[in-house]
């Protein structure tokens, strides 16, 4: 042998074998047993050449001693190093012999005092400067019937306060650079009729009288900058077995932390104030295009007298017998405050200076006084139910109406053009018993038996409550056998 090699030498070698070590070509290396403590201590890390190291001069060839390990030297040109693979051994004969299992394993701990385990590692080898490092890639074993699982279980707790260990999955991170992404799939379907797999993230079920595990979908932060999202891309995003105050609760323990639902709403509840404010309750919602959610922990009062500002108006004045459509506002970068806006527009607000993102909650309308006809809202998710609180002399759409065939009524004075439903006063003044009172949607051919409403049993006043739909132009049709009705709204559905 003439490459020069390292040689390791155990504690329990003597003088006598160290010299008697062969063969040990020039430029060898000798650890002394001080040494080879030190590099016991630190995980092999190989000292530098002291005066705890002797440099072989001249080639020893006495037989070498059973507890002394020689190394070759790393050479100076590249070389490769062999790939090792630890697998069972394959079935052998037969039609239908199993393959041996493969185990890596850490060693039990033993003794009274409490032994630990030894762990198992599965490692990537490390890149020497800016070549890439290896992969690691756990394969279950392929089959034309069933292909082989795998399973990571974390340890779990024998006694009986013995919390179970944690299983952390983690991409790497980066100084500079983009970081690792994890991803997790489930399996692709092929062919077909193959479906994809399902992902499930479960917590772990509770024992008898404990509490089941939480579930958390968290997106990152960053100390300056915007926050991450957790964003649905495509297909069915489904949530069971949540309580609403657990899963959008404003307690940050119990947030799914800037979780964006398309359409969601809970909370930002609206009601009436004074005759210019609304006040605007704590609440989480996903903007108008589903791309970033608006969540707020206290209630906010937007004041129509305000205008280009937030918690205002956003432009122009405030006009008598019209539509003001109130909205909850927000800044993606985290920099502006959450807050209310009131605009004359059902879809495009115009947002004020520092604002990107926004979500309609409601919809009030102005009388001759310049004031807010008072109402009560109520709901708590898309659908929310605007119940009119002011004098029925303001939402009255029909009075005295006496046609005997079908004519229109236009409800837009008293429904927002984000509805088409709610509940109708009528009252009905027949000519004579039997005289009929009928609504429908204006445009819709349902016969007037099938549209009627109430029917006189005699000449008196009858007065009642119903529940009407309108065509998207918010219009009814009505139609009486004799004598007159009025018709006006009590209450309207608001579609958010």
């Amino acid at each position: 042998m003439t490459t020069p090699v390292k040689v390791v030498i155990l504690p329990s070698a003597t003088t006598a074998e160290i010299a008697a070590a062969s063969p040990l070509p020039i430029g060898s290396l000798i650890y002394n047993t001080t040494i080879l403590e030190s590099i016991s201590t630190s995980n092999m890390s190989v000292p530098s050449i002291s005066a705890d190291v002797s440099v072989i001069t001249s080639s020893v060839t006495a037989p070498l001693a059973s507890n002394i390990t020689v190394m070759p030297a790393a050479p100076s040109a590249n070389v490769n190093a062999n790939s090792a693979t630890v697998s069972g051994a394959s079935g052998v004969g037969g039609t239908s012999s199993n393959g041996g299992f493969a185990k890596l394993s850490g060693g039990n701990g033993v003794g009274s005092g409490g032994g630990a385990g030894g762990y198992a590692y599965i490692s990537g080898g490390a890149s020497a400067g800016l070549a890439a490092g290896g992969a690691v890639t756990i394969v279950g074993g392929a089959s034309a019937l069933t292909p082989g699982p795998i399973t990571i279980t974390a340890g779990s707790g024998n006694g009986i306060a013995a919390p179970g260990a944690n299983v952390t999955i983690s991409a790497g991170g980066s100084l500079q650079g983009a970081s690792g992404i994890l991803t997790i799939n489930g399996g692709v379907g092929s062919g077909s009729g193959g479906n994809g797999g399902d992902l499930v993230l479960h917590a772990g079920n509770g024992g008898t009288l404990a509490q089941g595990g939480n579930v958390y979908i968290r997106a990152g932060t960053v100390t300056s900058g915007g926050p991450g999202k957790v964003i649905q891309d495509i297909g069915l995003f489904e949530m069971t077995n949540l309580i609403g105050s657990q899963m959008l609760g404003l307690d940050s323990s119990k947030n799914i932390s800037n979780m964006v639902i398309p359409g969601m709403i809970s909370g930002f509840s609206m009601s009436y104030t004074s005759a210019t404010t609304v006040t605007i309750s704590s609440g989480y919602a996903t903007n108008s295009t589903n791309t970033f959610a608006i969540q707020k922990s206290s209630s906010v009062l937007v004041n129509i007298a305000n205008v280009g500002v937030v918690n205002g108006l956003d432009t122009g004045t405030f006009a008598p017998f019209s539509w003001y459509y109130v909205y909850v506002i927000g800044d993606s970068n985290g920099v502006n405050a959450i807050g209310g806006l009131f605009s004359v527009s059902s879809t495009s607000p115009t947002l004020p200076s520092g604002y990107n993102v926004f979500r309609r909650i409601g919809a009030v309308k102005s009388t001759s006084t310049l004031a807010f006809n008072e109402f009560y809202y109520k709901g708590e998710g898309i659908v929310r139910t605007c119940t009119y609180t002011t004098s029925i002399g303001n939402t009255l759409q029909l009075l005295n109406g006496s046609a005997t065939s079908f004519a229109t009524v236009g409800l837009g004075g008293s429904i927002p053009a984000t509805s088409q439903s709610g509940i109708l006063s009528y009252s009905f003044s027949p000519a004579s018993t039997g005289d009929p009172l009928y609504i429908r949607p204006t445009g819709n051919t349902t016969t007037a038996a099938n549209s009627l409403i109430v029917i006189s049993d005699g000449n008196n006043l009858l007065r009642g409550q119903t529940v009407f739909v309108s065509n998207s132009s918010r219009q009814i049709d009505y139609q009486v056998g004799s004598g007159t009705a009025s018709l006006a709204v009590l209450a309207f559905d608001d579609i958010l």
